[in-house]
Order: C-alpha cells, then sequence, then structure tokens
C-alpha cells in the first residue's frame, strides 16, 4: 500500500531481485511523471520465462540488480499534460521495448532489434513487480473495459508468439511443428491457429500443457519421454513434412530435434531463449537449405494484432493463467512457476485489485 511521506509525498513498495536467486522488499518514493509519459497503477504482473531466467542466473541479458517485471497490467493513476488518447482509470497494458529511433532497424520498422534497445523489467529500466510504474505513453495500450485483468497481462506474452509466426513468413494452410507447449508454446499455437494453419503438432514432456493445446485446436499431440517424436511425424504430416518448426524452449535438445524434424527448404523459428552457445548441426542447415530463423519480442502490429485477436476470439485466455500470489511471496510465485510438476502455467503476481 502506498503512504505519505512526512514532505507530502508519497513511498511505494517493490520487489528488486538483488542477487541471483535473491528477492528484496524494499519502499521509494512513487515516481514523477514527465508531460509525454504516463504511470500505472499496477494491478497484475506476469512471471516470463526471462524472469526465471534471471532469477536463476541464466538470463545471457537479464541480471541483478533489477525490478522485475514486463508483462504488466494495470490503470492509469497520471497522465501527462502532452498525452492524447489516454485518461485516468484507463485500463492498460504496456509494450516494454525502449527503442532510440535512429538507428536503421529502427528507421526500417524492427525497431524490437534496435541497437540501443532497452527492455522495462528486463534491462535498463525497472520494472512492473512495483505499486507504481512510469512509462512513455507510446507504449501504452488502452484495453477494453470488460476485460479481466488476467486477460490483459496476457497481451504481452501472446504478442510473442504473433511476431514468430510473423517471422516465419506465415500463410494459410501451412504445416506446423511446435516444440514446447509452455506459455510461449501456446502463444505461438494459438497465433498459427488465428493465422490460418493447417495440421499443427504440438511436442511437450508435461501432460497438462498438452490437454490445454488440444483444447484450443492442436491437430496432434507428442509427448517426448514416452513417444517417438520422429516417427509421429510421419504419421502426422506423411513424406512432405512440416513447413515450419517452432523451437519455443531454446535447449540444445530441442533445437537438434527441430532441425531433424524439418523439411528440405524450410524454416525453423528459435523462440524460447537459448542457455549460452548451443552447438548446432550446421551441415544440415547448409545441405537441406534450412532456414534458421531467430525472433525477439514483438512490434506495434504484434500488439494491436494479438488485442484484436484476444477480443474477436481467435485467441484465448481461457486455461493460461494457473497461479496467483501477492508480490510479498514472490519467491513461492518463481518457485511454482519452476516446478512444472505442479502444473503452472502463467504464474502473475497480484500487486492490487482494480
Amino acid at each position: 500500500m502506498v503512504v505519505f511521506l512526512l514532505n507530502g509525498g508519497l513511498i511505494m513498495k517493490y520487489m528488486e531481485l538483488t542477487a541471483v536467486k535473491r528477492f528484496e522488499l524494499k519502499e521509494g518514493p512513487v515516481p514523477s511523471v514527465g508531460s509525454d509519459e504516463v504511470r500505472i497503477r499496477v494491478l497484475r504482473v506476469g512471471v516470463c520465462g526471462s524472469d526465471m531466467h534471471a532469477y536463476e542466473g541464466t538470463h545471457p541479458f537479464v541480471h541483478p540488480p533489477m525490478v522485475l517485471g514486463h508483462e504488466v497490467a494495470g490503470v492509469l493513476d497520471v497522465v501527462g499534460s502532452g498525452v492524447r488518447g489516454l485518461a485516468k482509470g484507463d485500463l492498460v497494458t504496456i509494450e516494454p521495448n525502449l527503442v532510440c529511433g535512429e538507428c536503421y532497424n529502427c528507421r526500417t520498422g524492427r525497431y524490437n532489434i534496435c541497437e540501443k534497445l532497452r527492455v522495462i523489467g528486463c534491462v535498463g529500466y525497472n520494472g512492473g513487480q512495483a505499486e507504481y510504474l512510469v512509462v512513455p505513453a507510446e507504449k501504452v495500450f488502452k484495453l477494453p473495459v470488460n476485460w479481466t485483468l488476467d486477460k490483459a497481462v496476457l497481451v504481452e506474452p501472446m504478442a510473442v508468439g504473433v511476431h514468430a509466426v510473423r517471422q516465419a513468413h506465415f500463410y494459410p494452410g501451412m504445416g506446423v511443428v511446435i516444440i514446447g507447449a509452455g506459455m510461449i508454446g501456446q502463444a505461438t499455437l494459438q497465433a498459427a491457429l488465428a493465422t490460418g494453419a493447417g495440421t499443427v503438432m504440438v511436442s511437450d514432456p508435461v501432460e497438462n500443457r498438452l490437454n490445454l493445446a488440444r483444447k484450443v485446436g492442436a491437430t496432434a499431440l507428442v509427448n517426448p519421454s514416452r513417444d517417438d517424436v520422429y516417427h509421429k511425424l510421419g504419421d502426422v504430416f506423411g513424406q512432405r513434412g512440416p513447413d515450419v518448426v517452432f523451437d519455443c524452449v531454446g535447449n540444445e535438445k530441442t533445437l537438434d530435434t527441430a532441425i531433424n524434424l524439418a523439411r528440405k527448404g524450410t524454416r525453423v523459428i528459435m523462440v524460447g531463449v537459448p542457455f549460452g552457445k548451443i552447438p548446432v548441426n550446421m551441415a544440415f542447415i547448409q545441405d537441406r537449405e534450412i532456414e534458421l530463423i531467430g525472433t525477439l519480442m514483438y512490434t506495434e502490429v504484434d500488439y494491436r494484432t494479438t488485442i484484436q485477436y484476444l477480443s474477436d476470439g481467435r485467441m484465448k485466455a481461457e486455461g493460461l493463467v494457473t497461479h496467483h500470489y501477492p508480490l510479498e511471496k514472490v519467491d513461492e510465485a518463481f518457485q511454482t512457476a519452476l516446478n512444472l510438476s505442479l502444473g503452472s502455467l502463467k504464474v502473475l503476481l497480484d500487486i492490487a485489485e482494480q
């Protein structure tokens, strides 16, 4: 809860990752707002795979000390004097990538890979594990008033899937393999189906994740702990094979599997964040003319597409959020997110109520 300082200012609570596997609940001033900024009263924050990597000290780019949290839902508390189209009380989410606007990638529409990229809650800018968050107004998206907070906080991870599908140069009827049915795998699955995918095979060793993939429309399911994924591939796609393979995990085994599953002349999209350097079978990449494509976050078009899909039902929030914790129980929240045996998919921190 925000409290008043003796001098009339406000202080807020926030959670800082101060070291690997160490959070500290702290207090500090509620941030002020510039003319082109807004202040969000944070209500929900998602625990992302990137957050978990940072917590465990395995993320290649995100390191403590840092206030994590880039999957944010909240209401506007203060709107800067120069901001138009937003008002106090609006339900919003944020696009957390902060860019220079001047480098080649920014000028050609690929600002998600800006040369000077900062990411709210990840790199160079503290995030939403706090009672209040100030961000540039241009990074705020107003959401329908009838949306739940759980749905609102899912825009960010779902947009990752939308962007990954766009990176695949997708077309209707495409045959798809998705390796990994965690949150990002589920987002990629739903984005592929929304874009008109044909046959979609999903592989994951966790049964509840496969069951959710089935409910939203996956054609075939593979549990690699008991099934032969290569045999299943032939049953599902025949001699033609898939048109695109998404690796939504990002480790050596899954990337190797993705390359081996890909048909000659097709694409492997690397969506998951890898741990360090991964050996790649470059002989197959060369000999089979396989395109290995990275995908990072999203751009505005992916956010607007995601909000539209979630509004018209082509993407669904149901079943994705599995756990809620108060901010003070952040360690428990992260342990739940890391322990797949607990059935976790998307774990949320409840900062406040609407």
